[in-house]
């Protein structure tokens, strides 16, 4: 008989062995019965102490009894095992010898022995498991105790030493639930004091932004959850509204229609110092042009220590938050009319372009014989760049007896006047439209009123531009002046055509044109980019870059009919 042969019978017997394992389990109610292989043993000891007085504690026989029974079904599943590890060597090996029936019978003897151990196991474990849930003994050895009790018709209530081991598993569950709860206790304490930490640092925050916030942030100490959510709600507006604002703002560099060397910065800051202090912000950026300007680049003194209109030193401006020192520079004077005299002054060194604008404006300007002075006083009245160069003059500015026409050749070359009622935020907005001008949509209801007259108004006939323009004023309720000539309209218009300066509602002018020599046209801006006019064919619509494409004779200008400022109404 082959190795395959004999392992064969050994598995066959093993599953015999696990059969009759099985039979005794089922035939067991209580599914705590001994394995068959100890329970004739067990019974006759049980007998034995049954008979003897406290029969209701555990006999050390039946312990004894236990013992050997699972000693015998420990044994009977090591053999078991055995036979299965070695007929699964064997299976491969079925050309040496062994033939494939003999071979195929091992392998189902030991899938048969191996299912069969399976499901012993399975049975132990079940039993196991009610024992357990029944409160018995908490080890493997009171179980096999209270198990051979059982089977003796004795007590089924717990002995002393189960009850204690229950009781102390019960207070080890309950010790670790309460436990559990503090760990989560502690770790909520330390979220909800985390979220209060943020929610202060936030309040802290947002109260920077603004008085609202930090009155609503101060307003109690204790803040719930509706008031956190507010503050968190504003300084996020606030952040947000932060980062858009910054990234329509004009950023720092050349601007287009300015000389390359006025940066929106210096813009910026003679507007602000427009509104704070009524100083006509298109004068201010001449002087720069005036005093600074040397072709595409600025002088020496603007350059490097930021004297953007060669102010001079004095030691009344020390200790100024704008002021950085002072330098000597050369510089040349007009004492007699006509000569100039080169001389070496101290002048004013600033910390920036910005802090010298506003120095001029909160400093220097603010000195008895500027303030006091009535043309400079009506130029702040009527925002007029005209009247602050004759001011400046009058007041001893300078000493160039051509002072005041200087500046106003540059204000009609760069169409500064048009800064003279702008605000910082107009001016950013028309800069952020990219060259269309102020839209219709921010305009005030006088100036939509006239550009919705000109969207309707009809043709008034060939080469009649300037009755149609009197025309879309007349029917909105503004005397316009009926002048011969497009060109008359100029008295009325001081600033060069340009994205940056034209609103809703002014006139557009041309001196003259290539079809109109010395005539020239007139048109109105309706917002949008969009210069609508009365010409040969009919009403067209241009966008400013083909008006200034288009009519190239003569330089463009708008301004307001008649010196009424509708952005103002």
């Amino acid at each position: 008989m082959t190795k395959a042969h004999e392992l064969l019978d050994e598995g066959d017997r093993g599953v015999r062995s696990a059969a009759r394992l099985l039979r005794d389990e089922k035939g067991s109610r209580s599914g705590d019965s001994l394995p068959k292989s100890g329970s004739r043993r067990a019974s006759s000891l049980l007998k034995d102490e049954s008979a003897r007085p406290g029969s209701d504690q555990q006999p050390s026989g039946g312990a004894r009894a236990l013992k050997m029974g699972k000693r015998d079904a420990a044994r009977l599943s090591r053999k078991l095992r055995n036979s299965v590890a070695a007929a699964a060597a064997l299976a491969p090996e079925g050309g040496d010898g062994a033939s494939s029936s003999g071979d195929d019978a091992a392998a189902r003897a030991a899938k048969a022995s191996a299912s069969m151990l399976g499901r012993v196991r399975a049975r132990r474990a079940l039993r196991k498991g009610k024992a357990l849930s029944a409160g018995g003994a908490a080890g493997a050895g009171r179980e096999g105790s209270a198990a051979a009790a059982r089977v003796s018709g004795g007590s089924k209530a717990p002995d002393a030493a189960s009850r204690k081991a229950t009781e102390k598993l019960e207070r080890e569950r309950r010790h670790a639930l309460v436990r559990a709860a503090a760990r989560r206790k502690s770790a909520a304490a330390r979220a909800v004091d985390a979220v209060q930490a943020r929610l202060s640092a936030t309040r802290t925050a947002a109260a920077k932004t603004g008085a609202a916030v930090a009155a609503g942030a101060g307003g109690s100490s204790a803040v719930g959850i509706p008031l956190a959510l507010v503050v968190i709600a504003l300084a996020v507006a606030v952040a947000v509204g932060a980062v858009i604002g910054e990234a329509s703002r004009p950023k720092d560099g050349p601007l287009e229609g300015f000389p390359p060397y006025i940066t929106a910065s210096m813009v910026r800051a003679a507007l602000r110092c427009q509104e704070d202090y009524g100083h006509p912000a298109g004068c201010t950026i001449a002087q720069i042009i005036a005093e600074s300007g040397m072709g595409d680049t600025m002088s020496q003194l603007a350059v490097r220590d930021h004297n953007l209109f060669g102010m001079k030193w004095s030691v009344a401006y020390e200790g100024e938050p704008e002021v950085a020192g002072h330098a000597p520079w050369g510089t040349g004077e007009e004492y007699e009319p006509g000569q100039t005299t080169q001389v070496t002054a101290e002048f004013i060194v600033f910390k920036s372009d910005e802090a010298c604008i506003t120095f001029r404006s909160r400093v220097f300007l603010q000195g008895s014989r500027y303030a006091g002075n009535a043309l400079i006083q009506q130029a702040i009245a009527e925002h007029s760049s005209d009247k602050m160069a004759e001011g400046l003059k009058d007041a001893g500015w300078a000493t160039d007896s051509a002072y005041v026409e200087k500046l106003k050749r540059i204000m009609d070359e760069w169409g500064l006047r048009a800064l003279d009622t702008m605000t910082v935020e107009e001016w950013e907005q028309q800069i952020a439209s990219g060259g269309k001008g102020q839209d219709y949509d921010s305009a005030t209801d006088a100036q939509k009123r006239i550009a919705d007259q000109a969207r309707i108004e009809p043709f008034a006939g060939g080469g009649w531009c300037a009755k149609w323009v009197c025309n879309v004023f007349d029917h909105t309720g503004i005397a316009a002046p009926r002048l011969p000539r497009a060109s008359d309209y100029m008295k009325f218009c001081h600033a060069r055509l340009d994205a940056s300066a034209v609103k809703v509602g002014m006139i557009v002018v041309t001196p003259s044109s290539s079809t109109a020599p010395g005539i020239g046209h007139i048109g109105i801006y309706v917002g949008g980019g969009i210069i609508r006019s009365n010409e040969v064919g009919g009403v067209i619509d241009r966008t400013i870059d083909d008006w200034l494409g288009v009519y190239t004779a003569a330089p463009s200008y708008v301004g307001w009919m008649s010196g009424i400022d509708l952005s103002a109404s």
